[in-house]
């Protein structure tokens, strides 16, 4: 790579592309940023200047310059003569655009997780072939491809198609066969995050955050009654801090010799007990939560609240399909590749109990980040 590397990101609107652009912000870079068409008469510069605003970014002069496009578009919405050249000027594509949407069908989710990996695949593709000095297509995905396994799921690729938790973990895993199938020489690397949650300095988070749903429905009744919900005492999950993640991103972009997978995981000594999850939020929103076994759910209460047709039952319920089986999840993820990073370059991985409970008041604090 040259002196200053060039980087074309996708998804800076969202939540880790944000987070990343900070990252990047004091290094060398000059960055190209797919951004979607804008209402707004400022166009798609004007939403990048206010996202580099928003995150206490100075907004150098050609350094951060917005691409108007669409990656679920053929040569993701940009005219053919702005596609060439960038492709002979961009060194690194690094992918993180998607919807996170747990609820969403599968035809929606394909729409912009497989396609738009693939469009974004295509690009670096392009980009390898007419720049000598491009050095890696970087995609995130999800370590929750290894969907309903049991025991560690490890840095390789998933080749076998596996029984998903929801329709977004399965578009995931279609996007990352897609690449490996046709990725051919291009330089690339996996990442898989785990459950991104708040920043581990303050727990800021944005509304979408994928643990809101659940919380949500715990605090909605009368707090001064326990909350039952189906899981496992037994049950681990994976929470890691954006900005963790987006620290390692920054590491593996630069990095010389990367390691084809990394799982950005809270690591199998550091997963989250559900007991003290459920004990973080009982003490932030004053509420009691318990939980019963999630088999008594499946058989009998699940039925009879679709029997029941009441709305608030038939709204848990939706969010039970999506998220219901994170509360029997048991797996674990290798990170011995991460691990490595890590070491390599001084990042340190902060306690998920710290991380999780400022998430929590955070959310809290802003009405679930509506309120920001």
């Amino acid at each position: 790579m040259s002196n200053t590397t060039v980087i074309f990101l996708t998804g800076v609107t969202g939540y880790l592309g944000s987070r990343l652009l900070v990252q990047l912000s004091n290094l060398p870079v000059k960055i190209y940023c797919l951004v979607r068409p804008a209402r707004s008469e400022n166009g798609a510069q004007g939403r990048l200047l206010k996202i580099l605003e928003d995150n206490n970014i100075t907004p150098e002069e050609g350094k951060y310059i917005a691409v108007e496009g669409d990656i679920r578009k053929d040569k993701l919405g940009i005219s053919d003569e702005k596609y060439l050249s960038l492709s002979r000027e961009v060194e690194v594509v690094f992918h993180s655009a998607a919807s996170v949407n747990f609820l969403s069908t599968k035809e929606a989710l394909k729409s912009i997780n497989v396609v738009g990996a693939i469009n974004v695949m295509n690009f670096a593709q392009r980009c390898y072939a007419n720049n000598q000095s491009f050095d890696k297509f970087c995609l995130v995905s999800t370590a929750y491809v290894a969907g309903k396994t049991s025991g560690v799921a490890e840095e390789i690729p998933v080749t076998k198609a596996r029984v998903f938790n929801n329709n977004y973990e399965e578009s995931k895993w279609l996007a990352e066969q897609r690449v490996v199938e046709e990725v051919d020489d291009l330089p690339y690397v996996v990442i898989r995050p785990s459950i991104i949650i708040g920043s581990a300095i303050d727990g800021r988070a944005e509304s979408q955050n994928v643990i809101y749903g659940p919380f949500r429905i715990m605090i909605q009744y009368d707090n001064k009654k326990p909350q039952w919900l189906p899981g496992y005492k037994s049950t681990r999950l994976d929470f890691v801090p954006v900005d963790y993640v987006a620290e390692c991103c920054r590491h593996i972009i630069f990095e010389k010799d990367p390691k084809p997978i990394y799982h950005l995981t809270s690591g199998p000594d550091n997963q989250a007990g559900m007991n003290n999850m459920f004990k973080s939020v009982s003490d932030v929103f004053s509420v009691t939560v318990k939980l019963y076994p999630y088999w008594l759910f499946d058989m009998f209460i699940k039925p009879f609240l679709k029997l029941r047709k009441n709305k608030d039952d038939l709204k848990f319920l939706r969010i039970a399909d999506a998220y219901g089986n994170y509360m029997k999840y048991k797996t674990q993820f290798d990170d011995r590749n991460t691990a490595e990073l890590r070491y390599k370059n001084g990042i340190v991985r902060p306690s998920w109990n710290d991380v999780f409970t400022k998430s929590i008041r955070y959310a809290k604090d802003t009405n679930f980040a509506r309120d920001v």
